[in-house]
C-alpha cells in the first residue's frame, strides 16, 4: 500500500498557509489575531467562521466545523485524505514521493488489519468444517449458495471463549492493539477473550478489500441481541463505512444508481439475486458521511428498508439525508410484514424489479406512509410541525424550501404557511447555541455540557495541548489511567496522552489529521481555538481535577446508597456497602 510519508504531509501543510487557502473559498476579514467570515459548511447571517494563522487551524462557533487546511479541503472539496493532500500538493508545486508499506510491518494499522484478516479466516474455516455444520444447514434453508457465502466470506464462530483469542496471542502483539482492536473483552484478571461468540459472522470490507470489522448474527439457542457489530476502531468508524460496497461499487458506479438496505442478509440476498448495485448501513442510521461516499458512485437511490414502523421510520431519515447531499431518491415499499431478505423467500426476482418500477418518490411516500396519521385536522397540523423541523435541519437550503413546497402542495395546505413554520424552525434550531456561550451549536450531542465536571474536563483536555511542558509532566503523572477510564471524554484523552508520550508538546496541526471522527475534530479545533482564554497552571489543573473527582465520588455514593437501601429492604448483611461508603467520604 502506497503512503504519503508524514514528512512531506508536513512540508505540504507548512507550504500552504491557512488563511491563503480558505480565502479562495471563503471571503475573510482580518480582526484581532483572526481572520472571520461566514461559514462554508452551514447557512448563516453573522460571521462566525474563524481562521487563525497562528495556529493554522479553522473552527465555526456555529456549526462545530473545525480542523487544519487538510481537513478544510476534505470537507469543502469532499475529498478523501490522500485526494486532499495532493491537491495541496498541485497547489504549491510538491513533487509527493510515496513510501510502500507492506502489510507485514508492524505498524499499528498493520496490526489492525492483520488481526481482522486472521479472524475472517478462522471464521471462514469454522463454518467450513465439522463445528460450522449446524450453520451452514441454516443459512442453506435462508437460500444462501456457497458461491455467495464465499463471495461475502462469510464464516461463524461457535460458542467458545477464545477461538480467535488463542491465534492472536501467537502475534506477540502489544495489549494497546489487542484492546484497540474491537477483536477482544478483557477479564478482571486482564487475560482477553473473544467478543464474538456462538454467531455467523459477516466480514466488514473497506473499498480497498481489506477486513476492518464485523457484524455477527446470532446463532441456536446463544442469548444476546440479534445482531452485534464491531465498536468503533482505529480502522473502523461506523458512520464512515458501507458494507459491500468493495464488491458492489463498480455495478453502483455503472448504473449510476444504488439499492440502500439496512441489514447484512439484506444486501447478500438481494446481490445473490442479480441487484449487484446494493449497498448497507453498518448497524447505525445513514449518516451524512455515507450518504456521501454514496454520491462519489451515484445519482440516484432506492431505499429499500423493512416494511414496519421501525423501517418506514429510518427510511424517511435516511432519505432525507440522501437528498441533502443532492441524490435523487426513491422508496420502496414492500409487502407488511417482509424486509429485502425475506422478500426474496416467497417472490421472484421480476417481482423486486416491478417493486422498483413501482418506487416512490419521497413526499409522496412519506405522506401515503401517514396516511392514518393525516386523517384529523389535529393530526396534520402536528405532522406537518414535525416533519417541517426534520427539514429545517437540512443543509440544502434550496431542495429545503422545495420540500416544503412540495409537502403544503400534497397536503393542500398554503404554502406560505409551511414555508414560514419552516423559518421559524430553522430560526429555533440556532437560536439556543447562540444564546449559551459555550460553543455555539455542535453537529450532534458529543459535546452537551452537563456538569462541572465536563467543564473541568474540557480545561484538562486543553491543558494537553499547552505548550507548557510543567504543565504536561504534572498531567503525565497526576491525572492516573484509573482517572481517565471514569472520564466522559476518555477516547480523546487517550489519544492526546498517547500522542504525548510520542511528541512532547503536541504538534497540534497534525494531530488534527489523525482526528476521523468529526465531532471529535470539532471538539478538539474549538479547544485550540480557545486556548489563549484559558489560564494555564498546575493549581488551575490540580483543582479541575479535584472538580472530577468530587463528582465522581458523589455519583459512587449515590448508587452504594441505592444499593444499600436495597439490601436493607431484604435485611441482608450491610456492613461492606456501609465500609465502602466510608471510604469514599475519607478520601
Amino acid at each position: 500500500m502506497a503512503l504519503i510519508p508524514e514528512h512531506t504531509i508536513e512540508r505540504i501543510r507548512e507550504a500552504n498557509d491557512i488563511v491563503d487557502v480558505i480565502s479562495e473559498y471563503v471571503q475573510l476579514k482580518r480582526s484581532g489575531r483572526n481572520w472571520f467570515g461566514r461559514c462554508p459548511f452551514h447557512d448563516e447571517k453573522t460571521p462566525s467562521f474563524s481562521v487563525s494563522p497562528d495556529k493554522q487551524i479553522y473552527h465555526c462557533f456555529g456549526c462545530g466545523a473545525g480542523g487544519n487546511v487538510i481537513n478544510f479541503i476534505m470537507e469543502h472539496e469532499r475529498l478523501d485524505f490522500l485526494s486532499a493532500v495532493k491537491l495541496l500538493a498541485d497547489r504549491v508545486n510538491i513533487e509527493i514521493e510515496t513510501t510502500q508499506v507492506s502489510p507485514e510491518q508492524r505498524d499499528e494499522q498493520a496490526s489492525y488489519y492483520n488481526l481482522h484478516e486472521l479472524a475472517a479466516r478462522i471464521y471462514t474455516r469454522t463454518l467450513e468444517g465439522d463445528q460450522g455444520k449446524a450453520a451452514r444447514e441454516y443459512l442453506a434453508r435462508r437460500k444462501l449458495s456457497e458461491e455467495t457465502l464465499k463471495q461475502f466470506r462469510v464464516g461463524f464462530v461457535p460458542d467458545t471463549w477464545e477461538t480467535v483469542t488463542l491465534e492472536a496471542m501467537k502475534l506477540g502483539l502489544p495489549r494497546q492493539i489487542l484492546e484497540r482492536s474491537g477483536l477482544f473483552m478483557s477479564r478482571k484478571d486482564k487475560s482477553f477473550y473473544d467478543r464474538f461468540r456462538s454467531r455467523i459472522m459477516f466480514p466488514i470490507i473497506a473499498i480497498n478489500g481489506r477486513v476492518q470489522a464485523f457484524g455477527g448474527r446470532i446463532f441456536g439457542e446463544a442469548e444476546g441481541a440479534k445482531y452485534m457489530n464491531s465498536p468503533e476502531t482505529p480502522i473502523y468508524h461506523k458512520g464512515r463505512t458501507l458494507y459491500g460496497l468493495n464488491l458492489t461499487k463498480d455495478r453502483i458506479r455503472e448504473t449510476r444508481t444504488a439499492i440502500l438496505v439496512e441489514g447484512y442478509m439484506d444486501l447478500v440476498r438481494l446481490y445473490q439475486g442479480g441487484f449487484t448495485n446494493v449497498v448497507a448501513g453498518t448497524g447505525t442510521a445513514l449518516t451524512r458521511q455515507q450518504a456521501t461516499i454514496i454520491k462519489r458512485f451515484a445519482d440516484q437511490v432506492f431505499v429499500c428498508y423493512d416494511s414496519d414502523a421501525a423501517g418506514i421510520k429510518a427510511a424517511q431519515r435516511a432519505g432525507l439525508v440522501l437528498l441533502d447531499v443532492g441524490l435523487e431518491t426513491r422508496v420502496l415499499e414492500l409487502p407488511a410484514g417482509e424486509d429485502p431478505d425475506s422478500f426474496f423467500n416467497d417472490s421472484a426476482v421480476d417481482d423486486f424489479k416491478v417493486i422498483m418500477e413501482e418506487a416512490d418518490e419521497y413526499i409522496p411516500f412519506v405522506l401515503a406512509s401517514q396516511s392514518e396519521a393525516l386523517r384529523s385536522t389535529t393530526s396534520r397540523s402536528n405532522f406537518i410541525q414535525s416533519f417541517v423541523s426534520d427539514l429545517a435541519v437540512m443543509e440544502n437550503n434550496l431542495l429545503r424550501d422545495m420540500l416544503a413546497g412540495q409537502l403544503a402542495d400534497e397536503l393542500r395546505v398554503p404554502e406560505s404557511n409551511v414555508l414560514a413554520l419552516l423559518q421559524k424552525q430553522v430560526r429555533r434550531s440556532n437560536r439556543p447555541h447562540r444564546e449559551r456561550g459555550d460553543g455555539a451549536k455542535r453537529r450532534s450531542g458529543y459535546l452537551d455540557i452537563q456538569s462541572a465536571a465536563d467543564r473541568a474536563e474540557l480545561e484538562l483536555l486543553r491543558m494537553h495541548i499547552s505548550e507548557n511542558r510543567d504543565i504536561l509532566d504534572w498531567l503525565l503523572t497526576s491525572l492516573t489511567d484509573e482517572d481517565v477510564q471514569q472520564l466522559r471524554f476518555r477516547e480523546l484523552f487517550q489519544l492526546l496522552r498517547g500522542r504525548l508520550r510520542k511528541e512532547f508538546p503536541i504538534k497540534r496541526a497534525r494531530l488534527l489529521d489523525e482526528i476521523e471522527s468529526g465531532d471529535i475534530r470539532s471538539l478538539m479545533s474549538r479547544l485550540i481555538a480557545e486556548l489563549d482564554d484559558v489560564p494555564e497552571s498546575i493549581t488551575h489543573a490540580d483543582a479541575c481535577l479535584g472538580t472530577i473527582r468530587r463528582e465522581q465520588n458523589q455519583k459512587a455514593l449515590e448508587t452504594l446508597r441505592q444499593e444499600l437501601r436495597q439490601v436493607e429492604k431484604k435485611g441482608g448483611d450491610v456492613s461492606s456497602i456501609l465500609a465502602k461508603i466510608a471510604d469514599i467520604k475519607s478520601t
